[in-house]
């Protein structure tokens, strides 16, 4: 007998599926649902990339390379604050998703979500 996919599974973007983001499904805390965040600078990024708390504010975010928090036990270079600089489209699908699971309890939760190729040099 085949199982049926949940309809709420079923309406999650295709997207979410392709990412090349690391994703947490987890359950709210403080920081998911606190709508003040820490001032931000602007960043040098392509006009077509924006910053993931800019388009939601709840989904949690994990932005270790920024910290000596990592396998390294160094901040990265390239990472000279910790933001998640996303494609404005792939931002407002995860803001879908977003809204979806807050209804039932839970977060997203995302890690680094870019990597400048300073970071790519630092990391060989």
């Amino acid at each position: 007998m085949r199982r049926r996919t949940p309809t709420a599974l079923r309406s999650l973007p295709a997207l979410l599926l392709a990412v090349f983001l690391s994703l947490t499904v987890t359950a709210p805390t403080a920081q998911a649902t606190q709508a003040l965040r820490t001032p931000h600078r602007d960043t040098q990024a392509p006009s077509s990339f924006v910053e993931l708390r800019d388009i939601d504010p709840t989904i949690i975010e994990d932005i270790r390379y920024a910290t000596p928090h990592n396998f390294t036990g160094v901040p990265i270079t390239g990472y000279d604050q910790p933001l998640c600089l996303l494609t404005r489209s792939t931002a407002q699908a995860l803001h879908r998703a977003q809204l979806q699971l807050l209804r039932r309890g839970y977060s997203l939760k995302v890690y680094d979500c870019f990597r400048p190729q300073r970071a790519v040099d630092h990391l060989r």
